[in-house]
């Protein structure tokens, strides 16, 4: 669906770049009105007010050694100040995403340094001379940001260390938050998105394209589909024409299954079994591939900051199961990179294991992580990491990459069969 040399004038393509190109700014605004329709945060299901943070509760297992917080911005009536306290070192990133899903800043060790800091987070054009002494402005594109942050966690921390990180970070509004709680379907918002129609979808989309201006580089995607009237404010759908609402319809709906189809793939390049996506983030105009990054649960940081591989499979190709016990074994010279820390996770699974974790180093020098659902024996289970029973899939997460990973002179090795 698009390309950076080739618009498509067809009215079925065009509503299928439109789709497409739209699907993220919809998609972010129907779980921002879930996410923030609440009195108070809630840090089990990580739901918050308009310009409030909230950090999971307690100390995560599956998110890599990490503690989550999130909160969802509303610049409306003024900047809002992201605070934080000095972290003594420890590894944090506050990405900070616009509505079509992507990082305009991050706050953080790579990119601010770990010591204390106040940043204004708001619109082009607010007045710099109001902002309070110390405080460095950030300039988002678009009214509402989605800030997503991790902060490392140490081995045997608990929840003391977790109050105290948490209470190190702040927001404050600096033109007061005048939004109130409003309902909310329960329904996940990419489930309720898939039930609008297109005329519905399109209606919303060209509402929220007024507090969330495209870039230059979308400007032919958005003039095609105005031309069609999909991003119209007009009262008849596509003047009143009933074979042009059906081939839009019919269109519409290709479109989403082509957006599902490719969020259920593995993306980015692959490189042995690993899958990696180094353009996370930054898609230009590939609209589908956006599409389909904002609809997985990968996350949305740029490589610089997290860069996940994923694999499903082990060195012979075979698709990795509990039935079967393995080993990621990395050389002795070949640890992960990172500035920050790494951790393998087996995906959507309570579990990580990680450099911040008392690894032990083979004899040769070597790290060998055991991969299994039964426990290997005492002497090893500190590099063990609980499979489930059926097919599973690996994610090894990269916090602050080092260089040689980001220009793919390193890749993770793969996963071998141990039995």
């Amino acid at each position: 669906m698009t390309s950076d040399s080739l618009i498509r004038t067809d009215p079925a393509a065009v509503c299928e770049d439109a789709f497409a190109f739209a699907y993220p700014l919809v998609l972010m605004e129907l779980t921002r009105i879930q996410m923030t329709a609440v009195a108070a945060p809630d840090p089990g299901t990580m739901r918050a007010p308009p310009n409030r943070l909230v950090h999971a509760r307690g100390r995560p297992g599956a998110a890599a050694g990490t503690m989550r917080s999130s909160a969802w911005l509303d610049l409306a009536h003024g900047p809002v100040v992201l605070s934080v306290s000095d972290t003594h070192g420890r590894y944090y990133v506050m990405s900070l995403i616009d509505m079509w899903t992507s990082v305009f800043a991050s706050v953080g060790a790579r990119t601010t340094g770990t010591g204390a800091g106040r940043y204004a987070i708001g619109l082009r054009g607010m007045d710099l001379s109001k902002l309070p002494v110390g405080v460095l402005p950030i300039t988002s594109p678009t009214r509402y940001v989605r800030l997503t942050g991790q902060t490392c966690l140490e081995r045997g921390e608990g929840e003391p260390e977790v109050a105290a990180i948490r209470d190190a970070y702040g927001l404050a509004p600096l033109g007061g938050s005048r939004d109130t709680p409003v309902a909310a379907d329960g329904v996940p918002p990419a489930e309720l998105l898939d039930r609008l129609d297109a005329r519905t979808f399109f209606g919303l989309a060209a509402r929220l394209l007024e507090d969330n201006p495209p870039r230059a580089r979308d400007r032919d995607v958005v003039e095609a589909a105005r031309r069609l009237g999909l991003f119209s404010d007009d009262d008849t759908w596509l003047g009143g024409d009933e074979a042009l609402q059906l081939a839009v319809d019919q269109a519409a709906r290709g479109a989403r299954a082509r957006v599902r189809a490719q969020a259920a793939s593995a993306m980015g390049e692959a490189f042995g079994t690993w899958h990696i996506d180094y353009r996370r983030g930054r898609f230009g105009t590939d609209y589908l591939c956006r599409a389909a990054a904002a609809l997985a649960p990968a996350g949305v940081d740029i490589p610089e900051d997290s860069l996940p591989a994923l694999t499903r499979s082990d060195a012979d190709g075979r698709p990795l199961t509990g039935s079967c016990c393995y080993v990621l074994r990395f050389g002795p010279d070949t640890p992960p990179p990172v500035h920050g820390f790494w951790a393998l996770t087996v995906q959507g699974q309570e579990v990580s294991l990680g450099d911040r974790d008392g690894l032990t180093v083979d004899g040769d020098g070597s790290l060998p992580i055991l991969i299994q659902r039964a426990p290997p024996p005492r002497s090893k289970r500190s590099n063990w990491l609980p499979a489930p029973a059926g097919d599973f899939a690996l994610v090894l997460r990269l916090y602050w990459p080092r260089d040689e990973v980001l220009t793919r002179r390193w890749t993770p090795p793969a996963v071998t069969r141990a039995d």
